[in-house]
């Protein structure tokens, strides 16, 4: 997928389409650093095309969203250095969605590196998905804001969102058959699709 949305970014480039792949399944991810000996808070965006998911263990793609912003706490001497107090303390890191795409792209990771056999093998897990979904609680405004409900956060949010930004439809699934160095793919068709979008398109 990373190399067919690289070649297709470099064919597009200079043209009246270059672009078309940011505006149909381009979002941006939030990688923050939220202090919390001190006020002070970093945050470094980041684009993306697709989602990457866990998916071993994972009954469930709300599971593999969830865990994916579950974030962790650095403290002790894994803290977190902030530039403004220029000292250690404890904070929270954790990435989350902050600007949705019209079209989602989730890619459940079921090839990974067995390093007692040191072989790439693949995850047969099973990982339910449902037609449709709400991403709110996975976004950054959706975490700010159960973070003000439990009392974590004094500030405001004042972002307003058109009616049904976080809802998606699934739209179809790419099937792996086969192991780890072999197999083939078939499409049952593409990508969630953002109901609030201004285009529905089917791959």
């Amino acid at each position: 997928l990373n190399m067919f949305m690289d070649r297709l970014e470099t064919l597009t480039k200079g043209t009246t389409q270059e672009t078309f792949l940011k505006n149909t399944f381009g979002g941006y991810l939030s990688n923050e650093f939220i202090c919390k000996d001190c006020p002070h808070y970093s945050e470094r965006e980041e684009p993306f095309l697709a989602v990457s998911l866990q998916v071993k263990n994972k009954k469930t793609i709300e599971e593999s969203l969830a865990s994916f912003v579950e974030g962790e706490i650095l403290e002790g001497q894994n803290a977190y250095l902030c530039e403004q107090c220029n000292k250690k303390v404890t904070a929270v890191k954790r990435i989350c969605l902050k600007k949705l795409p019209n079209h989602l792209i989730c890619v459940l990771k079921r090839f990974e590196f067995d390093y007692d056999n040191m072989s790439k093998v693949k995850i047969n897990d099973s990982c339910e998905f449902p037609t449709r979904i709400n991403l709110e609680k996975y976004t950054q405004y959706g975490l700010r804001k159960k973070e003000r409900k439990e009392g974590n956060m004094e500030t405001e949010e004042t972002e307003t969102f058109p009616e049904g930004y976080f809802d998606y439809e699934l739209k179809g699934v790419v099937i792996h058959m086969g192991i780890a160095d072999s197999g083939h793919y078939y499409s049952i068709t593409v990508s969630y699709t953002h109901l609030a979008g201004d285009s529905q398109m089917t791959l």
